[in-house]
């Protein structure tokens, strides 16, 4: 997707099926690069690397990038000289209290791995509401990619008759940056009743969340953009829920090549298929 709007922003939209083509190979070349790591995100530089050698025809577009991309290069050189959202997220999690933290998580998801598993077997269930719930859905189809039984759920939907999904067990992750999202808080009791234990990822120290949850890790971020719009709370959400699918797969021993049976089709079933 990144790399079909950063083809829109450079050439237009395509008016004819060549240029349709093109923009298609140029953004199939974008999501391969990222989906070859791990959580399926870019690695400065990496990536950009990549996506040259898979097709070629990104190297015009990435040598004359807009002013843009320049900027946001330059965004990041602020945060890391100003001790910014990577930099704090880092050494949040780095701390004895996050660590553990995020080690219980962890062995939390694991339990919920469908090898080796009943039928019942426990599952996790994803929910957010807004950009966080963005972030969420990318965690549960991680977690699915490395084989667990995870789903996601909006945030909104609980109350409606979704509630019903839960058994004991399962292991609810919440991602709310405020840490007061009404409809998460009010969730506490009645996934707790059904047996399951419910986590959040926050960004702050202290919040309702903290107070309702069998546990919470935390995402800090400020200053984002125009003081509102959600954007280092997003990165910050993101570096969490890599370093639990991390966690899960140091856990789990997981394997590239088991990540590849589960993921038989697009750039990274295609190493299985040649």
């Amino acid at each position: 997707f990144g790399g079909m709007v950063a083809w829109i922003h450079a050439e237009g939209i395509p008016t004819t099926a060549a240029g349709a083509k093109s923009m298609g190979r140029v953004a199939s070349a974008a999501g391969a690069a990222c989906c070859e790591v791990m959580g399926a995100l870019p690695i400065l530089g990496q990536s950009e690397a990549r996506m040259r050698e898979l097709e070629p025809r990104t190297a015009a577009l990435l040598d004359r990038r807009p002013v843009l991309a320049h900027a946001a290069h330059k965004h990041l050189a602020d945060d890391s000289a100003d001790g910014g959202v990577a930099c704090a997220v880092t050494t949040s999690l780095a701390s004895t209290q996050q660590a553990a933290a995020v080690a219980s998580l962890v062995s939390a998801l694991s339990a919920c791995a469908v090898e080796g598993c009943a039928s019942s077997a426990a599952q996790v269930i994803v929910t957010g509401i807004g950009k966080s719930a963005a972030v969420a859905g990318r965690l549960s189809a991680s977690l699915r990619s490395i084989g667990l039984r995870a789903c996601f759920l909006h945030g909104t939907e609980w109350l409606h008759g979704d509630v019903g999904m839960l058994g004991q067990g399962d292991v609810v992750v919440a991602f709310s940056h405020s840490g007061e999202t009404a409809e998460l808080v009010a969730l506490a009791g009645l996934i707790k009743s059904r047996g399951a234990t419910y986590w959040g990822v926050v960004g702050s120290e202290q919040s309702s969340m903290h107070g309702v949850c069998d546990g919470v890790v935390n995402a800090p971020a400020t200053e984002e953009l125009l003081g509102a719009v959600p954007s280092r709370s997003i990165v910050a959400q993101e570096m969490v829920a890599n370093a639990l699918v991390g966690g899960v797969v140091e856990s789990l021993g997981v394997t590239k090549e088991a990540f590849r049976a589960n993921h038989p089709g697009g750039a990274i079933g295609h190493f299985d298929r040649v």
